[in-house]
């Protein structure tokens, strides 16, 4: 007998055997129970997580000739029998992807009419129903609306956005979720158990787990990759990455180590041993950014650490959790362009040396000051690459610039501070840019005052700069653009009634510069349309142009 997969093997049979998804096995069970199945059900969800399973589970349900009490399928009648073997004349199956022309639908509805060879409903299940054209759903949505009494459709799709609504409308919509990392790893402890594999530790099966992305078919296809590998029924780490192309956990744990310490030829050394032994640059990032988000999660959780098989318990201890928060943001954002970049391994090893550095590139709140900020500009830079990297503050303020903004600054320097701001911090500089200016900027050599206010519509990012965290990190920047001392500066946060906001005609600064860049847009459009060849050609065509795209949205 041919070798049968895990994924076949282990498919579910029956509604209690479903992972993680009891609430649509709860609801389609008390249907049937209650006789309250409708006659087109929707199943949507990503790939593995058990749409077209528990199509069939319904369909051994409605037809088993023998239900239990709770109308469980009995699995050892004829009806349950051919539905697993796929022979039943009554339960038609149907790829939306390979069969998604209007013909199709066509043929499906002519048979449709036919009574069951047996029982009482003849069940079409179709499997990514969104691959149909527009006209096959056209023709489907008659007999869907008025179906014959013996007719039940189940639908299963990847993309529920791509079905029309009149088809939406005419079904009950199940949403199947992404099986977490806990469900997934105790049900491939659960097989591994019943297999008798012998796994060196737990944290591999959850290597496993993570990469499947919450889909059991993944995390079994890939169970059954690394056994072929094994050659037998034992699996050690060095087996799973091999055969995975993942990351040891080890080397992961020497790199993180390494990159929070700010240990750049170690951190180095580590990334290319990796790649030297073939890892795919993709799985190293990866392994990288969930190592950095386990340690955010570890400081609150310690027990994380030893689930996920990381050694980072005791540097975690030594990083603010505005530290560990920026780390990671760098670190996302960079890997999103340098993996798809011209010299990607390059690029992403700079981008790892970038947060190595991030001492040298941010002062602390305490040498932020005017004093301190003057002397350390005066540093040479030998000294500077020689001295101990100061300790992060519990957040990390902006970069003090070498030429500040002169003192007593017009309203019009807000726009350079924000533009300054959005190197820096971004998440503050776009919830200041959702307010504006009340009044100019007060300024002079002993204080600072900035009064934002922001509309209705804007309070949940006034309440974020309202938060002490938030207000130091602006103070802090504020104080470096404007070389005032942190304790001169005065910044107030205020929510407009809508009277006022309206009275005044209270705008953004969001909304002025998108207004701007809509009228700069208009203004081109319009440039465009005078132009002389544009003219000769709506005359030579007697045509008129209807609409202009920009390249780019420019």
């Amino acid at each position: 007998m041919s070798y049968l997969v895990l994924a076949r093997k282990w498919r579910p049979k029956v509604f209690e055997e479903l992972v993680g998804q009891q609430h649509v096995s709860s609801a389609l069970q008390n249907s049937l129970v209650h006789s309250r199945i409708g006659h087109a059900c929707l199943l949507t969800g990503t790939r593995g997580t058990g749409k077209t399973t528990i199509a069939r589970i319904l369909a051994k349900s409605l037809r088993c000739q023998n239900p239990s009490k709770n109308k469980a399928p009995c699995l050892k009648c004829a009806d349950c029998l051919s539905i697993d073997s796929d022979s039943s004349p009554d339960v038609i199956e149907m790829d939306g992807a390979s069969n998604n022309g209007v013909e199709h639908v066509r043929s499906l509805i002519e048979n449709i009419q036919y009574l069951p060879v047996s029982g009482i409903y003849r069940i079409h299940i179709i499997d990514e129903v969104h691959m149909l054209s527009k006209e096959a759903f056209n023709a489907l949505l008659k007999t869907l609306e008025e179906p014959p009494k013996h007719a039940i459709f189940i639908f299963a799709t990847t993309d529920p956005d791509k079905i029309p609504g009149t088809i939406l409308s005419r079904c009950q919509r199940f949403d199947l979720r992404e099986i977490s990392e806990d469900l997934l790893t105790a049900h491939l402890k659960k097989i591994v158990t019943s297999e008798k594999i012998s796994v060196s530790g737990d944290h591999l099966l959850r290597l496993i787990a993570v990469q499947a992305k919450g889909s059991v078919r993944d995390a079994l296809s890939s169970l059954d990759q690394v056994l072929n590998y094994a050659g037998g029924s034992s699996i050690t780490e060095d087996i799973l990455v091999t055969s995975l192309g993942l990351a040891r956990t080890s080397a992961i744990n020497s790199l993180m180590n390494s990159l929070y310490a700010g240990d750049i030829k170690v951190c180095s050394t580590i990334f290319r041993t990796l790649l030297g032994e073939n890892v795919p640059l993709k799985n190293v990032a990866l392994a990288i950014l969930d190592a950095a988000y386990q340690t955010i999660l570890g400081r609150e959780r310690p027990e994380v650490f030893k689930e996920k098989g990381l050694s980072l318990e005791k540097i975690a201890s030594t990083l603010s959790r505005a530290e560990l928060f920026w780390i990671y943001e760098t670190l996302a954002k960079d890997f999103k362009w340098t993996i798809d970049s011209l010299w990607p391994r390059e690029a992403t090893e700079l981008a790892l040396q970038k947060v190595c550095l991030r001492r040298e590139f941010f002062k602390t709140k305490e040498s932020s000051s005017p004093e301190t900020s003057s002397t350390a500009n005066q540093s040479r830079p030998q000294e500077a690459s020689t001295a101990k990297p100061a300790p992060v503050a519990e957040s990390l303020p902006v970069e003090t610039p070498s030429e500040p903004v002169v003192l007593n600054a017009p309203a019009g320097d807000w726009k350079d501070f924000l533009s300054h701001l959005f190197s820096k911090a971004p998440a503050l500089a776009a919830a200041l840019e959702q307010g504006n200016l009340l009044h100019p900027i007060s300024a002079n050599e002993d204080s600072l005052l900035v009064d934002i206010g922001f509309t209705e519509s804007g309070r949940v990012f006034q309440e974020y700069l309202n938060d002490e965290t938030a207000k130091n990190r602006l103070n802090s920047a504020l104080s470096s653009f404007f070389n005032v001392a942190e304790k001169k500066i005065t910044t107030n946060f205020s929510v407009l009634d809508e009277e006022t906001s309206t009275r005044s005609n209270f705008k953004s600064h969001a909304d002025l510069e998108l207004k701007k860049h809509e009228s700069a847009q208009e203004k081109m459009k319009a440039e465009f349309l005078d132009l002389p060849v544009i003219r000769e050609a709506e005359r030579l065509f007697n045509t008129k142009i209807d609409r202009v795209i920009l390249e780019g949205g420019r």
